[in-house]
């Protein structure tokens, strides 16, 4: 299945693997998301108000950056199944977590839809080159997403020849880009993996209450020291981070 899995992704620039968690594990991990000030849909949708400021004022999603409180989202940081599979795409196990956040969107606070994109710019310095894979993003989420739920969208490397180095791909510039795409509809607990070069976007939420929780990660080659988003140096000494650290194996450590 994995071999499977890893020439989906050579071929396509994407792979989506549904129920890479379990239902407990799921579950356990939203637990740790409300220790973020994040609401439920239920107290969210209760009082608007109370959380307004919660927010961002420009994509409107609460984020909260690893480390995280909570031992069961910590752990869904080092799922032993991506990391195995950044391995094999990055043809090294010296890796290092490159990001990591948990994202959370509420339909009638903003309008999700976005551009087709890469995402070169918040984490390379240049365009990422096609013979030498640096760095793995991956999406999993923690709710159910449908159609209605403001689902990733996602555009197969087979559509986008002609296009290298371009950043994002408006509606009226790439239309067919915008009649080939796919959206990632999976059970909570799936995991989208794609690439720096993939075309992906976030789109409209379409019901008037409904909540999506995502975690966002990538794992970098060790020696890829110009890629990545975030550093968790200022993290030490954090409750968080003491957490990570206490319960992690040395293999864990090092990424």
């Amino acid at each position: 299945m994995e071999q499977e899995l890893l020439e989906q992704w050579g071929h396509r620039g994407f792979v989506v693997v549904e129920n890479l968690l379990s239902e407990d594990e799921v579950k356990d991990a939203l637990k740790d998301v409300y220790q973020h000030y994040m609401p439920t849909e239920a107290d969210y949708y209760a009082d608007p108000l109370k959380y307004g400021q919660l927010f961002d004022t420009g994509p409107g999603w609460i984020r909260r950056d690893f480390p995280f409180l909570g031992e069961s989202l910590r752990r869904l940081v080092v799922n032993p199944r991506l990391i195995g599979f950044a391995e094999a795409v990055l043809g090294t196990n010296e890796l290092m977590i490159s990001h990591c956040q948990v994202i959370g969107k509420y339909a009638g606070t903003r309008d999700y839809d976005q551009q087709l994109h890469v995402d070169y710019g918040n984490n390379t310095v240049v365009f990422p080159d096609a013979s030498h894979v640096a760095d793995l993003p991956t999406i999993t989420y923690l709710t159910d997403v449908t159609i209605d739920h403001g689902p990733t969208y996602v555009l197969s490397r087979e559509h986008t020849a002609g296009r290298d180095a371009e950043r994002s791909h408006p509606r009226e510039e790439f239309p067919e880009g915008y009649e080939l795409e796919e959206p990632v509809t999976v059970p909570a607990g799936s995991t989208l993996i794609y690439s720096m070069r993939t075309l992906h976007r976030g789109s409209r939420m379409r019901l008037r209450r409904a909540v999506r929780f995502t975690l966002h990660m990538g794992y970098r080659r060790r020696d890829a020291y110009y890629a990545g988003a975030q550093s968790w140096h200022r993290s030490g000494g954090s409750e968080a981070m003491d957490g990570f650290v206490e319960q992690a194996t040395p293999r864990q450590r090092e990424l």
